[in-house]
């Protein structure tokens, strides 16, 4: 659907640490010799969403998935995408909010293991930070999570398997640890949702805008 409403020039992929980059041009590497995408027109670079290096009115289209939770100070990001969207581009998002009823012990848990405070991110936090700029609001979709529906020692098999084709040297209190984390966010799940966003920079009010800077 994303392919016949946005025929790709090009996509660019970023993310603010080079080893993520460079696990990102492995894999595109390989996917290129599959036949699986087109190289010519897919780039990774290293970038910061709170101060994106790119002119104002750029993209299409912007999509983070789950990234955005891990963003400093959100605020800024979302005010540098909406600057580098074209009038009439879409942001889609994709991140998981906390219910009310969750326990402040499972609240405690999860922000140590990922280092965010998941307190504040409910839903209405979510759909605020999206309309912190003038953004029109075009579908917001919420759903269960999906993460834990595979039991978590077959999980855990399954990562033993993939490390040892993929010849990675890995400490067994590692996995043992990994194992005690995915317990607690199993525990976690009915307290949290995941919340799909859409939202559209608005035409009139950013060409407003650009004239009068």
């Amino acid at each position: 659907a994303l392919g016949e409403m946005f025929p790709v020039s090009q996509v660019i992929g970023i993310d603010i640490h080079s080893a993520m980059i460079k696990m990102a041009e492995k894999n595109l590497s390989q996917a290129a010799k599959d036949g699986i995408i087109n190289s010519d027109k897919i780039k990774v670079e290293i970038a910061d969403a709170q101060k994106l290096p790119y002119p104002n009115n750029t993209f299409d289209l912007v999509v983070l998935s789950g990234s955005l939770s891990f963003i400093e100070n959100r605020e800024l990001a979302i005010k540098n995408i909406y600057r580098v969207l074209k009038p009439g581009g879409f942001l889609l998002t994709l991140d998981y909010f906390s219910k009310e009823n969750q326990p402040a012990e499972l609240v405690k848990d999860i922000s140590n293991i990922i280092g965010l405070d998941v307190s504040k991110t409910t839903l209405e936090y979510w759909i605020n930070l999206h309309t912190s700029q003038p953004f029109n609001i075009e579908g917001i979709e919420t759903k269960k999570p999906y993460m834990h529906a595979m039991p978590i020692k077959t999980k855990i098999k399954n990562i033993r398997t993939v490390l040892g084709h993929q010849n990675h040297t890995f400490q067994e209190q590692d996995l043992e640890v990994f194992e005690s984390h995915l317990e607690v966010f199993q525990k976690n799940e009915e307290y949290v949702g995941i919340v799909n966003i859409v939202v559209r920079k608005l035409e009139i009010l950013s060409l407003l805008s650009d004239g009068a800077n």
